[in-house]
């Protein structure tokens, strides 16, 4: 069983981070999420005139985790994967079961906020 220990530090508004994995056999996938920073959300009321605008912050590094697990529990096969974010960290964790013993995880991002992305193996 491999565990993959993804760290995201200082997200970057717009950068896109992808966390894919490929299997010798010739399997591979990816998950993707593009960074969204702080803006403002209006809430219309029954009659659709704005009453309410809300300032929402940039997500955070435990966000962007949280999103890719989700969406990695979602897309990938979970008889094979499993991702949680970790509750001290908030780095996300990925866990292969021995039905794919043989595959290679990478992670890139894309964009030109230069957000860090660590990957380790264990």
């Amino acid at each position: 069983m491999k565990t993959i220990l993804v760290t995201i530090k200082e997200p970057a508004e717009d950068d896109l981070v992808i966390v894919e994995y490929s299997s010798i056999r010739g399997g591979c996938t990816s998950v993707k999420h593009r960074i969204v920073g702080a803006h403002q959300r209006a809430h219309a009321d029954e009659n659709g005139i704005v009453s309410k605008i809300e300032d929402v912050p940039a997500q955070t590094a435990r966000d962007v985790a949280t999103i890719l697990a989700g969406k990695i529990r979602s897309e990938w096969m979970p008889e094979a994967f499993e991702a949680r974010v970790h509750p001290d960290t908030g780095a996300l964790i990925i866990g292969c079961t021995g039905l794919v013993n043989d595959v290679t995880f990478r992670t890139s991002v894309a964009g030109d906020g230069g957000t860090p992305v660590e990957i380790a193996e264990f």
